[in-house]
């Protein structure tokens, strides 16, 4: 942890492989995936003042945190794409207080990743990568908690590997990474009212 207007640094963690890692709504604790050496894949939780990370559950497909909803009721999280299976990436929301679990995006066509609230906790948005084909694109969907079928996810991309799509401050742009130009660029996106 760096504080970037006064550049202190803290460790969280030092015994733990970690990635994935995000801030609670208020920026007062992390969750993060990672692994001790012996350990399966567990989500952690660690206060940002200091302390020991608390385990908050073990799940041995878990492959990363991916954000926590403004409100602060539901992280988001990805399992599956298990090495030497077909299992697709999904994403899963767990409730932080009960550790309540519910599928949110799942589609056995596609591996979905980077998953993103928007500002207004209303939308969600992410990567789907094909399994049959050499490509990604960007989507929006409506957020609830259950899960949200194909039929909802709205198309932003679809120019052939299309990543990262985080939504702007304000939730009128979405930003994302693409190589439509032959080359890796920052691209923006702008969204219609809703």
């Amino acid at each position: 942890y760096k504080n970037l207007a006064t550049g202190t640094e803290r460790e969280l963690a030092s015994d733990i492989w970690a990635d994935g890692e995000v801030f609670s709504p208020n920026a007062t604790t992390i969750i993060f995936s990672g692994a001790t050496k012996f350990g399966p894949r567990s989500a952690y939780e660690v206060p940002v003042s200091g302390g020991a990370p608390k385990k908050l559950w073990d799940h041995p497909e878990l492959a990363g945190v991916l954000d926590w909803s403004p409100d602060g009721t539901t992280v988001l999280y990805s399992v599956g794409n298990t090495p030497g299976t077909t299992l697709a990436a999904k994403v899963v929301g767990i409730d932080p207080k009960s550790l309540s679990k519910t599928t949110l995006l799942d589609d056995p066509a596609f591996s979905l990743w980077q998953t993103h609230f928007s500002r207004d906790g209303r939308w969600v948005t992410f990567n789907a990568t094909s399994l049959k084909e050499e490509r990604s694109r960007v989507y929006v969907a409506p957020f609830r908690k259950g899960l949200v079928p194909r039929s909802e996810w709205i198309a932003i991309s679809d120019s052939g590997w299309d990543d990262k799509p985080h939504f702007s401050h304000d939730d009128k742009l979405l930003f994302f990474s693409s190589d439509r130009d032959g080359f890796r660029c920052i691209w923006a996106q702008r969204l219609g009212p809703g």
